[in-house]
């Protein structure tokens, strides 16, 4: 069966439009942020937003999701316009759907306003902090596992302004969280890396030696994380599900 609902952007305002199974679990805006996420791209929005929104979904809580976009502002600017909607479509041998998913509690560019992407690592609050960011982000040698900084984080290190990579946000947000007495919180690796966990510790403990401090107050886990397959994003889905939609969803995976 088709469903057509013109060609409107996807948004809160249509969503009564949407038959009822390709509506959001949650919508957003009425769950509190619990997580925040470094890493907008397909990965998460595929697979951790879509988990995160049927777990609150089905059994509530404060997990609302913040995502972090650490260079694009596509990604941030498609979303925003579309009250941080986006859908996903599953293809299988059982057949397709698509569903629009309201785990975002808001979004953020990172080099727009990286003041505000601390004061959220610091927000007692977030409970838990999650990463896809890719390898290269890390900035760690990898045979050696030694912290490789190019000109950004060496800047960030320096402690002269504000946070221009991810190295350098974990490290102010963590040590304000920890000044701010603000709790507990996981720092967990999604990237396909061996030892993720150990080696997202090992690039903040290089980090905060590289820049002259200590963390012996942060009350922070790393657990190890093993990612599974990716998914696969156009922007629009080819062949396309048998049900269709004629809706916009942006750069949507």
């Amino acid at each position: 069966m088709a469903v057509t609902v013109g060609a409107s952007r996807l948004g809160l305002g249509m969503l009564r439009r949407l038959p009822a199974d390709a509506r959001p679990l949650i919508r957003p805006g009425t769950v509190p942020t619990g997580i925040v996420h470094l890493g907008l791209g397909a990965f998460h929005r595929a697979h951790q937003a879509v988990y995160t929104e049927a777990a609150v979904g089905a059994a509530g809580g404060d997990w609302g999701i913040v995502g972090v976009a650490p260079r694009s502002t596509a990604i941030v600017d498609a979303l925003a316009a579309q009250n941080n909607l986006f859908s996903v479509s599953t293809l299988s041998a059982a057949g397709s759907a698509t569903r629009v998913v309201g785990a975002l509690s808001g979004v953020r560019h990172a080099p727009r306003d990286p003041d505000a992407v601390v004061a959220l690592l610091a927000d007692p609050a977030v409970r838990v902090v999650t990463l896809t960011i890719t390898e290269k982000a890390y900035q760690l040698d990898p045979v050696t596992g030694d912290l490789s900084p190019d000109a950004a984080l060496a800047a960030d290190l320096t402690g002269g302004g504000p946070p221009r990579t991810v190295p350098g946000l974990l490290l102010r947000g963590l040590a304000a969280r920890a000044a701010a007495d603000a709790g507990p919180v996981a720092v967990v690796s999604c990237d396909n890396l061996p030892a993720n966990g150990r080696r997202l510790r090992g690039m903040l403990d290089q980090t905060v030696g590289r820049a002259g401090g200590c963390r012996p107050g942060w009350s922070t886990g790393w657990p190890t994380t093993s990612p599974a397959r990716a998914p696969w994003w156009t922007g629009s889905c080819r062949p396309a599900p048998r049900r269709r939609s004629r809706w916009r969803a942006g750069r949507s995976a």
